[in-house]
């Protein structure tokens, strides 16, 4: 039966090679520096946090987006003087580890919630009451901007 694998770039059948990190295949060698050659597709939260973390481990890391906003869902319109967070409204912060990466990145404009969460039933409106609720003072979608900043992007 004949296999699968591509053969690596030391022309071995796939597989791990000296170098490489436990898991990648021969094609994704680390550099002279022990740096990689990152490409991160979306730079929705997810894909920003990833590729912030790649960056802090020294990697060199490139975001692509097709859109011409950062963060994903975390959209912000601005109507008049007022911003209407469209996609992620609030989010939670229950992981402490999360809570702190946030309040530090964020800083002053990490703002609770305080206003009555109302979710429309057929019955009627329904209070929701429960955990914190979290916001950008100037739109959820500056969390995008934030975890961006020191990252290539291709937009």
């Amino acid at each position: 039966m004949r296999s699968l694998r591509r053969p690596g770039v030391d022309g071995k059948s796939g597989g791990n090679s000296p170098g490489c990190p436990r898991g990648l295949s021969a094609g994704h060698r680390k550099n002279a520096f022990g740096r990689m050659k990152i490409g991160v597709i979306g730079a929705g939260i997810s894909g920003l946090v990833c590729a912030r973390a790649l960056h802090q481990q020294g990697h060199q890391v490139t975001v692509l987006e097709k859109s011409r906003s950062l963060g994903g869902r975390c959209a912000t319109r601005k109507f008049g003087d007022h911003l209407v967070d469209h996609g992620l409204q609030y989010f939670t912060l229950r992981d402490p580890d999360v809570r702190r990466e946030v309040e530090a990145l964020a800083g002053d404009e990490l703002l609770r919630l305080t206003a009555p969460i109302l979710q429309a039933e057929p019955k009627g409106a329904v209070y929701r009451e429960g955990e914190e609720r979290f916001y950008l003072r100037s739109g959820n979608n500056r969390f995008g901007k934030m975890l961006a900043a020191e990252l290539e992007l291709v937009t």
